[in-house]
């Protein structure tokens, strides 16, 4: 049986290896615990010599395949590429686990014609996906039989039950203006112009502020908003890329050294937030619509999953203690289907800031104060105590400043 990859600590903390399961030509399959959510896995991680590719992969095909819900078709439930504790890159796919078969079982090489990277076709629930050849992911009793005859087959008339309808069962990610169900069941839809996922937040009232922090986040005040949808994740390095590719606007500070393309981009005004957003076709959220979104439809809890601690569901100073923001989506969704709500990176909202602003509010679809002086922050970050990753958490920054722990996400 294959040896357990050397894991960096962020790893082990959200992935406990339970045991192995086998190894082939082409990786080792683990199974795995996702501790947080308390779900079983496969994890498979990839051999391979050449990494771009491989980074290729994961953000276009597997990135693709994670949205798919078919019953002959594995779900794919994470992807991404680990830093070991001596340095080295680990590739990694994580797929529900089945109760049986071996690592030949999951991964059945089909072809390996020549054609080195990925592309995906979906067709009445078959999934092929090239990871240096072609695999078939299905579950096991639709998998082929071992043995196949290497002679070309006697033409004749196709015997077996055909596949359910693609249409009738999978979800396919929609496009701008299109709304579709991932696999978890919420609603979502795709912007055309840079890509971003976007949840659907329904219209209705929610308890606004809070008795438990600063004077500012009082009196908390029942809100009614307009249905809005708002980016699944902060915006990130390579969504922004886009946009300075598109628009020549200026990069951020040490925009080269930044630490990858999915993590949060930083170092932004509230101008430039503002300016991505008018290239997207979107705008930034007012703060009322930011702590809707943030609380998942939980009343009255402090934090997006609700009560508990920060520790090991956030990215902040007391939480998991990062020395810089983690990559998007690294901890859970909350009940909106919403990642990083709390912590990672302060985020731009489109009000101006004002400490008693909560006294006069209108109680419906508020945009806050005409005028200011600062702009609102939401959602604390990476560098701040676990209290201002609080839902009711307020703050403030002058809309010309940029700083290493302020992004922002966009709404529509």
């Amino acid at each position: 049986m294959p040896e357990v990859p050397a894991f960096s600590e962020n790893f082990l903390r959200q992935y406990e290896i339970v045991e192995a399961l086998g190894e082939g030509a082409f990786g080792a399959v683990f199974h795995c615990r996702q501790r947080f959510l308390n779900r079983d896995g496969a994890l498979k991680i990839l051999k391979t010599i050449d990494l771009e590719q491989v980074k290729r992969f994961i953000q276009r095909e597997i990135a693709l395949l994670a949205e798919l819900d078919h019953p002959n078709v594995l779900k794919v439930l994470d992807a991404g590429i680990d830093r070991s504790t001596d340095g080295a890159s680990i590739p990694y796919i994580v797929t529900e686990l089945v109760d049986s078969g071996t690592l030949e079982q999951q991964v059945v090489p089909v072809a390996t014609s020549g054609v080195r990277w990925p592309w995906m076709t979906i067709l009445a629930g078959l999934a092929l996906v090239s990871l240096g050849l072609w695999a078939l992911v299905l579950r096991p009793q639709e998998r082929p039989p071992r043995g196949l005859p290497s002679s070309p087959l006697p033409s004749s008339s196709p015997t077996a039950t055909p596949l359910p309808a693609a249409s009738s069962t999978l979800s396919v990610p929609p496009s701008s203006g299109l709304i579709g169900k991932n696999q978890r069941g919420f609603e979502e839809t795709r912007c055309d112009t840079d890509g971003a996922v976007m949840m659907k937040i329904p219209a209705g009232e929610f308890l606004m502020g809070s008795t438990d922090g600063g004077d500012d986040e009082r009196p908390p005040h029942r809100v009614y908003l307009e249905q809005f949808f708002i980016d699944r994740y902060e915006v990130t390095n390579r969504l922004y890329r886009k946009f300075l590719q598109a628009t020549k606007h200026r990069a951020p500070k040490s925009w080269a050294d930044n630490h990858g393309d999915d993590q949060p981009v930083v170092n932004v005004s509230w101008d430039d937030a503002e300016a991505y957003c008018t290239w997207a076709g979107k705008r930034l959220p007012t703060e009322a619509e930011w702590e809707k979104a943030a609380r998942g439809g939980l009343e009255g809890k402090p934090y997006p999953w609700g009560d508990q601690t920060p520790a090991g569901r956030a990215c902040c100073k007391h939480g998991i203690g990062m020395n810089r923001p983690q990559r998007v989506g690294s901890y859970p969704s909350n009940g909106y289907g919403v990642n990083d709500m709390a912590g990672n990176v302060w985020e731009w909202c489109a009000d101006w800031y004002k400490k008693g602003y909560y006294g006069e509010s209108l109680l419906k679809n508020p945009r806050g104060p005409g005028s200011g002086e600062k702009r609102v922050l939401r959602g604390g970050s990476w560098s701040d105590l676990e209290s201002g990753s609080r839902c009711a958490s307020r703050n403030s920054l002058d809309p010309t400043k940029r700083n290493r722990s302020t992004g922002f996400r966009c709404v529509r």
